[in-house]
């Protein structure tokens, strides 16, 4: 390790960096929350969408909460369904598996769960500048 002079500035730099990592830390928990409690509101009001103008920038604000629905393959219970290690699961072992007769499609259904993920987007956008002196 290199030996240090003692140097202020760069002392007061990074202390001043840390103490804002630890700030912005912390905006980020509470604007998660926001989102969070966002989307708890509008599910529980049935909006897929909402819009409004910010008071003093004039901006527009737009939300909106999308369910996205997709298949997910349980490994694990598939490996144990066929009665193999669960890192023989790749794509290339899947193939194997199944020219092997090991592995059918229904095993792949029995293991197959749908899961919803709920997405909030949030858009901002400047308002329109007045057409021509109008």
């Amino acid at each position: 390790m290199a030996e240090n002079n003692v140097n202020p500035r760069i002392e007061s730099e990074i202390t001043d960096w840390v103490q804002r990592k630890g700030i912005m830390a912390e905006q980020k928990a509470l604007m998660s929350e926001n989102i969070e409690e966002v989307e708890r509101i509008m599910a529980r009001e049935g909006l897929s969408k909402y819009a409004f103008e910010l008071p003093v920038s004039k901006d527009i604000v737009t939300i909106t909460r999308r369910v996205k629905k997709k298949k997910k393959l349980d490994k694990t219970g598939l490996a144990i369904e066929i009665e193999v290690d669960k890192s023989k699961l790749t794509t290339e072992g899947i193939v194997q598996l199944t020219e092997e007769n090991k592995l059918t499609t229904q095993n792949i259904k029995n293991n197959t769960r749908n899961e919803e993920k709920v997405e909030i987007k949030v858009k901002i956008k400047a308002p329109k500048p007045p057409k021509d002196g109008k």
